[in-house]
Order: C-alpha cells, then sequence, then structure tokens
C-alpha cells in the first residue's frame, strides 16, 4: 500500500498527517489479523511520482528498504526523518499542535525494539480504539491464535518460524502490561 501526499504548503488540508496515517495502520494491521493475514511495511516521508499508473521516486525506494531490511517480522517500521518532519513542518500537524504536542500523540502509536527500530505498535494501540474491553480481548484471542498456529506450522521453516517467535515475544509483553492480570493473563501466548 502507497499513500502518497505531498507534507508541504500546498496541502493546507492535511491537520495531523502523519498521526492518521499512523492511526490508520493500526487499524489496517487489526482488520487483517482477524482475516489470518500479518503485515510487514515500511513508513517514510519524501518525493514520491505517481506517472501512467506507476509510483517511482526516493521515497518509495526508502519504504522498501524499511519494508525489506528493518521490518523483517510482522510489523510496520516507521523511518525516523517523519518525526523530524512533524518537528519541522506545521502544515502536517494539527493547527493546534506545536512539534512537542503532535510528537506526543505521534509516539503514543509506536515503540521502539531493542535494537532502536521503530515500528507502528498496533497491539497496544487498538485496546485504545476498540468501545468495548470485549472487542479487544477478542482480537487478542485472534491474535494469539494465529501465532500459536504460525509456530506449530512453521516450526521446520527456521526464518519464518523466527518471526512467529518474534510476534509471540510482541503479544506477550503487550499483554502483561495490562491489569487485571487475571482478565488479560490466559490471552498470553
Amino acid at each position: 500500500m502507497v499513500s502518497p501526499v505531498a507534507p508541504t504548503e500546498h496541502v493546507p488540508s492535511s491537520p495531523g498527517l502523519v498521526f492518521w496515517e499512523l492511526l490508520g495502520l493500526v487499524h489496517a494491521q487489526a482488520d487483517l489479523v482477524h482475516k489470518g493475514i500479518l503485515l510487514r511495511g515500511g513508513v517514510t516521508i519524501g518525493k514520491i511520482v505517481k506517472s501512467y499508473n506507476l509510483l517511482y521516486g526516493p521515497a518509495l525506494v526508502e519504504a522498501y528498504r524499511l519494508e525489506n531490511r528493518s521490518a523483517v517480522f510482522p510489523r510496520i517500521v516507521v523511518d525516523p526523518h517523519i518525526l523530524e518532519e512533524v518537528r519541522v513542518n506545521k502544515f502536517i500537524r494539527h493547527p493546534d499542535h506545536d512539534g512537542t504536542m503532535e510528537l506526543e500523540h505521534i509516539n503514543d502509536l509506536l515503540k521502539q525494539d531493542q535494537n532502536g527500530i521503530l515500528f507502528v505498535d498496533y497491539l497496544r494501540t487498538i485496546k485504545e480504539e476498540c468501545r468495548e474491553t470485549a472487542d479487544y480481548l477478542n482480537f487478542l484471542h485472534v491474535h494469539r491464535g494465529l501465532i500459536l498456529n504460525g509456530l506449530a506450522r512453521y516450526r521446520m521453516e527456521d526464518k519464518i518460524y523466527q518471526k512467529y517467535l518474534w510476534l509471540k515475544e510482541y503479544h506477550k509483553n503487550t499483554v502483561k502490561q495490562f491489569s487485571p492480570p487475571v482478565v488479560f493473563g490466559k490471552y498470553i501466548v
């Protein structure tokens, strides 16, 4: 999925652009989990051109590089240059936010791994987006099942198995943050 948007003064109607794009990715990941699909990708900001139904440009190359080399596991990696652009470019922030305030909202959607790689934290963020706790618990149940099935199915294919091990740790570490443990504990992988 490529979402070309010009983050410049030529697009004054895009307040909170980065926040809303990332939140949309949270929802896309959650929706795809319900369909048994895990997503991997990269998000960056920069120049991209659409011509004759073709996309090209340095931002597309960078997004591909992020997906191919940094994402590795089922996650969407976020280029740190996006955060710098939000800090300095008022045209992609909410009109009532300065760079610091907008970054606080964006950082609520992200997680950083032990190697410093930023990625969209769909598992935690979708909890806040669910209207009812039961909806989130159902999501955790489906996510947990997807992981357990993947671990069983790919136990002899190490490259894929490692991706499910990473997902298992992400799931476990996220769920352990929530209380009460009596409710959430049974959803730990």
